[in-house]
């Protein structure tokens, strides 16, 4: 595959790697042992039970301020134990970190390929910087004939401009 394929195959194995460590199965097995826990279900009835209490001088009914409310309490306890924000970012951080160094080797290693297979193209097909066999001097030719001609009207013009001709 090409930079972008290697790239985006590189960036998923290191989240992958990332999450089967942080997300493991003991995690789920806390989340799942809290959730169908006995007093789990004492602890979210009077979550929703305060919910409810809280919102009857709102416009919210108290089914639905309850339901909120257990269902944020869930969530809250999924985040604590089983994504954890504050170990998972910093490790999924370090994976793209990894991945967008691997990326860059990779991108700079196919540059340095195609820059060395061009270079004996390059040679073979590049005339403008041979010295011709000259020895590096240039071959030069002035019609001194010529100059001298264009020279010597000079000063008659000269000479005519500052008369106001």
């Amino acid at each position: 595959g090409g930079l972008k394929e290697r790239a985006a195959k590189a960036l998923a194995l290191e989240v992958d790697a990332v999450l089967s460590d942080l997300h493991g199965a003991d995690r789920v097995r806390k989340f799942a042992d809290w959730y169908y826990g006995y007093s789990t279900a004492y602890e979210l009835l009077r979550v929703g039970i305060v919910a409810a209490a809280a919102s009857l001088p709102s416009s919210l009914s108290a089914r639905e301020a309850a339901g909120e409310a257990v269902a944020q309490a869930v969530l809250d306890k999924y985040l604590a134990l089983v994504l954890r924000p504050a170990v998972l970012e910093p490790a999924l951080r370090r994976g793209f970190e990894r991945a967008g160094q691997a990326a860059r080797s990779d991108f700079v290693a196919t540059v340095e390929a195609t820059h060395a297979a061009a270079l004996p193209l390059l040679r073979e097909q590049t005339s403008h910087l041979d010295t011709g066999g000259g020895e590096g001097r240039a071959a030069l030719a002035v019609d001194w004939r010529f100059a001298r001609a264009a020279a010597s009207q000079l000063s008659g013009a000269h000479d005519r401009s500052a008369a106001g001709l």
